[in-house]
């Protein structure tokens, strides 16, 4: 019986991967029709808007990214969903090819590469993914560009990895990148700052073998930082020219703080002009009643203080009360995990035939030791590869504290995002975190293949040179 060379056979699995990954997309995709919803007007009115002008960058309204990739299809063919979530798809399948080509260069080994691939295009197949690829919101072109920006973030790894002398151009690529995926949503910025953070860390701790290189290393890992820090800047700073952050927190006054008579209090002792008319606001959203906390006159004083307090206020009642802070969140941990996002699903979507029925996961309980285990596995992973950097090799450290940034993002930025967002479509909101726990799950699974496959393939030889006998002559 003849057996493949190693090599045809990886081709093989990677063909029948990659095939079965864009059919069952293709499948998803043209089983489906565009959905709109409330947010895509404002989105659709941005993108008509002159695109060469300081406004449509840094004005009020949503960030420039979304509107600017749809602003052309917008121009050509006016508000059609369907030519829309087509430029969706396209870089939907794109960017995850190219993260599971970017993981497999990170692995030793075929199976491992095999493994990293294959769970990487699972992930890439699964509904969190694939049904916003209809939807007229953010989550799809955001979702790409994050995925395109670990893909890069991992091909930079890999070329110090294997010592190569260009890598000006992933660097640029992994800042164009952010930049872009910076400006997609408020929150995406929280997590460049944090991923600017394992750079320094990455080029403060490693020195390559020579000084020159350790230069270089050390000026591209400073200007990623750098230029990170300086798009989390801009985005707020263009977010709070269009008072972003207002909404959600009328949301959470009208949704925690107007129910509690000790959180009422606590608002009032700060300012908060207290009336019946406020009080008839307890439980609303901010467009609750009318939109009445916007236009209503008799919370005009309400509306003055809540701008110029209200941030203020909200920061001291989290810094002032921590275990409220740190356990309040956890009535959602369900949807930290396993967010619900079947009201979202485009018309004739149905689940790929490979998804993963997580219900059995999904308890609060569990959830709630998985958010938990994350946090203190990311750190004690993080802390445990600086500890050992001159045991290990750059390729190991690198991925480690990639895996580990993964892991710690999910609950700090779940949490962060819950005390934000005042309760509204958590589940929506939170997916974004959601997708870095499981794509740091998707890391660690596929390195742990290749680990075995290496340590077993070393025990065999070990054991293969025991047994072997010299030849008495």
């Amino acid at each position: 019986m003849t057996t493949w060379p190693g090599p045809i056979r990886e081709a093989f699995a990677r063909g029948t991967l990659v095939a079965w990954f864009l059919v069952t997309r293709m499948q998803q995709f043209l089983a489906s029709k565009p959905m709109s919803f409330s947010d895509s007007a404002s989105y659709f009115a941005k993108a008509g808007e002159r695109v060469l002008s300081v406004d449509f960058f840094f004005g009020e309204g949503r960030l420039p990214t979304i509107p600017l990739f749809w602003a052309p299809w917008v121009r050509w063919y006016g508000e059609d969903g369907a030519i829309l979530s087509c430029l969706q798809f396209g870089l939907s399948c794109s960017s995850w090819l190219l993260l599971a080509t970017a993981v497999c260069r990170h692995l030793q080994t075929s199976l491992g590469r095999i493994a990293g691939r294959g769970l990487v295009l699972v992930l890439a197949s699964s509904s969190a993914v694939t049904q916003w690829d209809r939807a007229l919101l953010s989550e799809s072109l955001s979702t790409s560009l994050f995925v395109a920006l670990m893909a890069a973030w991992l091909g930079w790894g890999n070329q110090w990895i294997a010592q190569a002398r260009s890598t000006r151009a992933t660097v640029g690529t992994i800042i164009a990148l952010g930049t872009l995926w910076g400006f997609a949503r408020e929150s995406n910025g929280i997590f460049l700052l944090m991923l600017g953070a394992i750079a320094l860390l990455l080029v403060i701790t490693w020195a390559p073998s020579n000084a020159t290189a350790t230069k270089r290393l050390r000026i591209q890992g400073i200007v990623i930082a750098m230029a990170f820090a300086a798009v989390f800047a801009l985005a707020q700073l263009t977010a709070e020219r269009g008072e972003r952050w207002l909404f959600p927190l009328l949301n959470v006054i009208g949704r925690r703080v107007l129910p509690s008579q000790e959180r009422t209090a606590f608002y009032a002792a700060a300012g908060m002009p207290l009336s019946p008319a406020l009080m008839a606001m307890s439980g609303e959203f901010g467009s609750g009643r009318d939109w009445s906390f916007y236009h209503a006159a008799e919370l005009a004083d309400f509306r003055v203080w809540v701008r110029s307090h209200g941030r203020h206020t909200y920061a001291r009642d989290l810094v002032l009360h921590p275990e409220r802070t740190l356990s309040e969140p956890l009535v959602h941990a369900r949807e930290f995990l396993c967010p619900d996002l079947t009201i979202y699903r485009p018309p004739g979507f149905s689940p790929a035939p490979l998804e993963i029925e997580a219900s059995r996961f999904c308890s609060d309980g569990t959830a709630t030791r998985m958010l938990a285990v994350a946090l203190l596995g990311g750190i004690l992973g993080s802390v445990g590869g600086l500890i050992f950097r001159r045991r290990i090799s750059f390729a190991t450290f690198f991925l480690g504290q990639t895996i580990a940034l993964l892991m710690v993002a999910w609950p700090i930025l779940t949490w962060l995002t819950w005390h934000a967002i005042g309760e509204m479509e958590v589940d929506r909101h939170v997916l974004w975190a959601t997708l870095f726990f499981r794509l740091g799950c998707v890391l660690a699974a596929a390195w742990l293949v290749d680990l075995i496959v290496r340590f077993l393939a070393d025990v065999r030889t070990r054991t293969g040179s025991v047994g072997v006998r010299s030849d008495p002559t």
